[in-house]
């Protein structure tokens, strides 16, 4: 059977640290919550919604939020629930990738006949996760990783997006480009500056001129992802030999306090990764 459906999908769990934090203590539902020491780990969306961002130090997430509740973390349990959203993914589909702690990319190619139904069956996965960790999801689905990572990401809580195929670079075009997955806010920014505000903006850009800017790496990267191409299967990882994370902190900072609590942070985030793998750094 030619299967035309959108058979990859982007699981995102919403707010993943903070939820978990107010499914172990119900007190704190429906309440701001800020997990982290000093910078912001994870933030729910009753605190996002009054502009707090994650990366953000805990003085600039105070000042948006005062009634915040800030909570140091208990990681251990992050990744028991991780585990437990894959163990559902999985019983749905083997095709189960895990990109990082709390997001997830299935394929369903080949379960035409099994889920003739495929907007019902995605609907169900979102179901089952809340059913068995009250936790929300977000999904996307489209023809390629890429453009399923920005479907999951438009509507959260609980987004639920099916890109079409031949559908995928009309759905991009009219999005802001820090909406395309991968770019940062520096190069952002050097695309903002040019004049290039949209996705369908940045396809206009010849790839000669994004590679002069940016390198031939990340100019092809970006004319690329401009019109929806992601040829990346679903698949298992293979053995890491590094694990990192990074983040961007905007305007750059003197704040050695603020430095401070960011490395740890993000330090914690690869202890956090190295404890759900059960392995240890050398």
């Amino acid at each position: 059977m030619n299967e035309l459906r959108p058979n990859i999908v982007h699981v995102d769990v919403d707010a993943f640290f903070a939820s978990v934090e107010q499914v172990l203590d119900p007190k704190l539902r429906g309440k701001p919550v800020l997990v982290g020491r000093g910078v912001v780990a994870s933030a729910s969306y009753e605190a996002k919604a009054r502009g707090v961002r994650t990366a953000m130090s805990f003085r600039d997430a105070k000042r948006c939020c005062p009634e915040a509740i800030v909570v140091a973390g208990q990681y251990e349990h992050y990744a028991d629930f991780a585990g437990r959203v894959r163990r559902i993914l999985e019983d749905f589909t083997p095709a189960v990738e895990t990109a990082a702690l709390d997001d997830f990319y299935l394929d369903f190619a080949g379960t035409a006949r099994l889920y003739p139904d495929y907007t019902r069956t995605l609907r169900r996965v979102q179901e089952r996760v809340f059913d068995g960790t009250s936790l929300g999801v977000s999904m996307g689905a489209a023809t390629s990783k890429l453009v399923a990572a920005v479907a999951s990401r438009l509507q959260r809580p609980r987004g639920f997006l099916i890109v079409p195929p031949g559908f995928e670079q009309d759905f991009l075009a009219p999005l802001d480009i820090e909406k395309l997955h991968g770019i940062g806010h520096a190069h952002a920014a050097t695309l903002r500056e040019r004049g290039i505000h949209t996705i369908a903006d940045l396809r206009g850009v010849p790839l000669e001129a994004l590679t002069a800017t940016f390198g031939d790496v990340v100019g092809r990267q970006l004319y690329d992802r401009a019109r929806g191409l992601d040829a990346r299967a679903v698949h298992e990882p293979a053995e890491p030999k590094s694990i990192s994370r990074e983040t961007t902190i905007d305007g750059g900072t003197i704040d050695l306090e603020f430095v401070d609590a960011l490395i740890e942070y993000l330090a914690e985030r690869i202890g956090s990764t190295l404890r759900a793998g059960t392995r240890r750094a050398s």
